[in-house]
C-alpha cells in the first residue's frame, strides 16, 4: 500500500525479546495509524519505534459479561467443596510468571495457615505443585469462569508482559480486586486508575498484600467496587466503538 494513512495497527505491544525482532521496525515504519489497549502500551511502543509522530489512540476493548449471565458464586463453591480462596485464569505456564507464583503460595502459606486455596483455571503448560490447597480446574465454560471468579478473595495476575489484560477487567467487573506484578506496567497501570488492586514487587509484598486482601473485608470490598466502576466507566462496548469509529472518520479524512 503506498499511502501508509490506510494502515491502521492495533500492535498489542508489551516489552518482551520478540518486540526487538527487527522486523517489526519496518511494520511500525509502514504504520499510519495505531490503536492501543492501554496508555502503557502506547508509551512503550513510541519509545521503541519513534512513532510519537504518528496518529493514534487508546481505545482498550469491550469487557462485558456475556447476555444474560449472573454469576452465581455460592453454586461455583458448593460444586467445588470450597469456602475460601483465590483465582487464577489463564494459560499456565512459565512465562506468564505461574512457577514464581506457587513459590510465592507456598510461602504465604508457611507464614500464614489457613484453609486459603487457589483455584487454577486454564491449561497447564508446566507440572504443578502437588499441593492439597491448590485446585486445578482446567478448562471451563464462561459462565463458570465467571462464578469461580465471583467468588473468589481476589484475583492473582503474575504476568510480567501484558498489553491489555482482560481477565485482570472481568475480575473487576465481579467486584473481585486483584494482586499483580508490579513488572508489567499494564497491570500497574489498570490497578492505578482504578483503585481495584494491589501490585508487589517481590515475593515478601505478594504475601502481605495477599494477607491483607485476604484478611480485610472492607479493604476488599471497596476495592473491587472500584475495579467494577472503572470497567463500566472505560470499557464498555459503546464506548470502546465510539472510540475507534471517531479514530478511524479522522484517518479517513487525512486520506481527502
Amino acid at each position: 500500500i503506498k499511502n501508509k494513512n490506510k494502515i491502521i495497527l492495533v500492535p498489542t505491544a508489551h516489552d518482551e525479546p520478540p518486540i526487538y525482532l527487527k522486523i517489526f521496525d519496518d511494520v511500525f515504519a509502514r504504520t499510519g495509524g495505531f490503536v492501543f489497549n492501554a496508555p502503557e502500551e502506547k508509551e512503550f511502543a513510541e519509545k521503541r519505534f519513534a512513532i510519537g509522530e504518528v496518529r493514534s489512540i487508546v481505545a482498550g476493548m469491550g469487557v462485558e459479561l456475556p447476555a444474560g449471565l449472573k454469576p452465581l458464586s455460592d453454586e461455583f463453591k458448593k460444586k467445588h467443596t470450597l469456602e475460601d480462596y483465590v483465582v487464577y485464569a489463564g494459560r499456565i505456564d512459565e512465562p506468564k510468571g505461574c512457577k514464581e507464583m506457587f513459590k510465592m503460595w507456598a510461602e504465604y502459606k508457611r507464614i500464614y495457615p489457613s484453609n486459603l486455596k487457589l483455584v487454577l483455571m486454564g491449561k497447564a503448560e508446566i507440572e504443578l505443585p502437588k499441593r492439597d490447597d491448590i485446585l486445578m480446574l482446567g478448562f471451563v465454560s464462561e459462565e463458570e469462569k465467571y462464578n469461580g471468579i465471583s467468588g473468589a478473595e481476589c484475583m492473582l495476575i503474575p504476568s510480567a508482559f501484558e498489553s491489555f489484560s482482560i481477565v485482570l477487567l472481568e475480575s473487576f467487573l465481579c467486584d473481585v480486586p486483584a494482586l499483580v506484578n508490579e513488572k508489567s506496567e499494564v497491570l500497574k497501570g489498570h490497578c492505578l486508575r482504578s483503585n481495584g488492586g494491589l501490585w508487589y514487587e517481590n515475593d515478601a509484598e505478594f504475601v502481605e498484600g495477599l494477607h491483607l486482601i485476604c484478611t480485610k473485608e472492607n479493604i476488599r470490598k471497596r476495592l473491587g467496587a472500584n475495579g467494577h466502576e472503572y470497567v463500566q466507566k472505560e470499557y464498555s462496548w459503546p464506548k470502546i466503538l465510539t472510540r475507534i469509529l471517531t479514530f478511524l472518520e479522522n484517518q479517513v479524512a487525512q486520506l481527502s
